[in-house]
């Protein structure tokens, strides 16, 4: 799977968010992609046999050709997958799309409270278009610290009965709002409160980035699988291929590994060394007991985001460059 960076606008300004700072700099703008800029993307996956591609931003919903680079995966038989706030009016054109199976969203949602009245009947119209296509995201972070509000928008609108949860991680030169290590067994208590409360209506949690499993205890861990958790102590490169083919492993480290596409090859063993490369250098985790813990040893966590581990970009460059 890949990622397409579609379109650096979005109406949301949430501070854990690390797609705003990006790999942005004068020397390399955020701009949307054009149309043959994501076929060119798309061609290149389906000879890499790529089955699934995800849209990101800044808001795909509100790149005004979505609706027709969602058509230029369904007719390569590519599943299709919007990462979306759910809050803005839907492009032309993604009527067509209601039902159809090889696309969903991942519908990043705040609490009812904090949207405009506007935004609100906006992502009321979403849920109740494209429902069953949606998989809740939530971020844990200082000011989002309580989800269980997630469990109203799915059993309001029959979404799917999973929560994709993901901790607040910084950008390495970036000044987003994130979960330090400090905070770790905080954010480990309120995911185990938003499973248990969640369990009650058969509603399953799994951990996207930024966990570690020392953030639970073996007990904590052995219930919440047995409440259905997915959990998940590691990370892999997805690709972000976002303007003039640049290519990143991931927004947090998009300012230390960041290189372009060339004769239509997206790098991903290029990618793989890198970061392995980057976990030699900096071999602690973010807690000094990572050195020696036998769930990092066996390859069940990898010690956390290196976004919390690598000090700054000219460190993290220093060490991929040898």
């Amino acid at each position: 799977m890949a990622n397409i960076f579609l379109t650096p606008h979005c109406g949301r300004n949430c501070a854990f968010c690390f797609a705003k700072e990006g790999p942005w700099s004068d020397e390399y703008q955020a701009r949307e992609l054009s149309l043959d800029e994501v076929e060119c993307i798309l061609e290149t996956g389906d000879r890499s046999v790529c089955t699934e591609c995800g849209f990101i931003g800044g808001e795909p919903l509100t790149y005004k050709n979505l609706s027709k680079v969602i058509r230029m995966c369904l007719d390569r038989g590519i599943r299709a997958k919007v990462f979306t706030s759910g809050s803005c009016v839907c492009p032309e054109g993604m009527d067509e799309f209601v039902g159809v199976e090889n696309l969903s969203f991942i519908v990043n949602v705040s609490p009812p409270h904090t949207y405009e009245e506007t935004r609100m009947k906006n992502l009321d119209a979403f849920f109740k278009t494209f429902g069953g296509a949606c998989t809740l995201s939530y971020t844990l972070s200082p000011s989002q610290p309580d989800g269980r509000y997630l469990v109203d928008y799915i059993l309001k609108y029959g979404l799917s009965k999973h929560i994709r949860v993901g901790i607040a991680v910084p950008m390495i030169g970036g000044g987003n709002e994130h979960v330090a290590p400090t905070k770790f067994r905080e954010a480990a208590l309120a995911f185990i409160d938003l499973a248990r409360y969640a369990a009650r209506f058969n509603i399953s949690l799994g951990t996207d980035c930024g966990f570690v499993a020392c953030m639970f205890t073996e007990r904590e861990i052995g219930e919440l699988q047995w409440l259905g958790a997915k959990l998940i102590f590691t990370c892999g490169p997805v690709m972000d291929i976002g303007p003039d083919y640049e290519v990143w492993h991931c927004f947090p480290l998009a300012r230390i590994m960041r290189v372009k596409m060339e004769d239509n090859k997206m790098p991903i063993g290029a990618f793989k060394d890198a970061a392995q490369t980057l976990r030699e250098h900096f071999r602690a985790g973010v807690f000094e007991r990572c050195s020696i813990c036998d769930f990092r040893r066996k390859g069940i966590c990898m010690g956390g985001c290196l976004g919390h581990i690598i000090p700054s970009v000219n460190e993290g460059i220093s060490a991929l460059s040898g």
